[in-house]
C-alpha cells in the first residue's frame, strides 16, 4: 500500500515539517463543499495566488490542473530562493502523485541540490520564525522524494534520504521537535515494508517520544505515529 501523498496532508492541515509560518502564502485549512476546478492558464494571476490555487488543486485530487498551475509559476519566474523551492517541492509532489517518478525524482533532486546551494549558510543553521529560505524547505523535500523511493521498492535509496532530512531537520529544530516525526514515520514505514521489523519498532518508539505532553499529541503526526505503532503490534 502506498503512504497517502505527503503534500495532500501538508495542504489539508496547514503543517509542513517545518513551523507553518515557513510557507511562502498562508495555506487555508480543510475547505468545505465542492471547489470547481480552477484555470491552469489565461488569468492574470499573481504568483502568490498561483501557487496557492495549485495547492488547493492538489490538495483536492485535481493532480493535472495543479501541475499545469506549478508548471505556470515556474514559467512566470520566482522572486525568491524559497519560493523557487516551494513551487519545485508542489510541481514534484504533483507528478508523485500522477505516477510521474522519473519526473518527481529529477525534479525534487534538482530542487533540494538548488536549494542547497543557494541558501547553502543557512542549510545547517537553526530554524527562525519569519524568515523564509529555501533550506528551511529541504528536510520536506527530502522526505517526499523518499516516498518516490519507496513507492519503487528502492529501500537504500529511500532510507538514506530519510537519514538525511533528519540530519538537517533535527539542526533546525533541535532533536526534540514533534516535526522530526515525519522522516522518523517515514522510516517507520520503509523498515515495515523492507520486512525489518525491529528497526520499525526502535524508530517509532523514537517518534512516539517526542509526543510527550497531551498539546503535543493534538497533531495529524501523532496520529499517523500512532497508526505505524498499531502496524508494528
Amino acid at each position: 500500500m502506498k503512504q497517502k501523498p505527503i503534500l495532500a496532508v501538508l495542504f489539508a492541515f496547514s503543517l509542513t515539517l517545518m513551523p507553518p509560518e515557513v510557507l511562502a502564502v498562508d495555506l487555508p485549512g480543510e475547505p468545505s463543499g465542492e471547489v470547481e476546478p480552477l484555470a491552469a492558464s489565461g488569468q492574470p494571476l499573481q504568483m502568490e495566488t498561483l501557487i496557492l490555487n495549485a495547492q488547493t488543486n492538489y490538495q483536492h485530487g485535481r493532480y493535472k490542473e495543479a501541475v499545469q498551475l506549478f508548471e505556470e509559476a515556474q514559467k512566470l519566474g520566482a522572486t525568491s530562493s524559497y519560493q523557487k523551492a516551494l513551487i519545485s517541492l508542489g510541481l514534484a509532489e504533483a507528478y508523485r502523485s500522477s505516477g510521474r517518478f522519473k519526473e518527481a525524482e529529477t525534479l525534487f533532486k534538482s530542487a533540494i541540490a538548488e536549494a542547497e546551494e543557494e541558501d547553502k549558510k543557512h542549510l545547517n543553521k537553526k530554524y527562525k520564525a519569519g524568515k523564509k529560505r529555501a533550506s528551511d524547505l529541504v528536510p520536506m523535500m527530502m522526505s517526499d522524494l523518499s516516498v518516490v523511493y519507496l513507492d519503487q521498492s528502492r529501500f537504500p535509496e529511500c532510507e538514506q534520504i530519510l537519514n538525511s532530512s533528519l540530519e538537517i531537520g533535527t539542526k533546525k529544530v533541535g532533536p526534540n521537535n514533534t516535526a522530526l516525526a515525519l522522516p522518523l514515520n517515514g522510516l517507520t514505514r520503509l523498515y515495515l515494508k523492507w520486512g525489518k521489523l525491529s528497526e520499525a519498532k526502535s524508530i517509532n518508539d523514537r517518534a512516539m517520544s517526542l509526543f510527550n505532553t497531551p498539546q503535543s499529541k493534538n497533531n495529524w503526526l501523532y496520529l499517523y505515529s500512532a497508526y505505524n505503532m498499531a502496524q508494528i503490534l
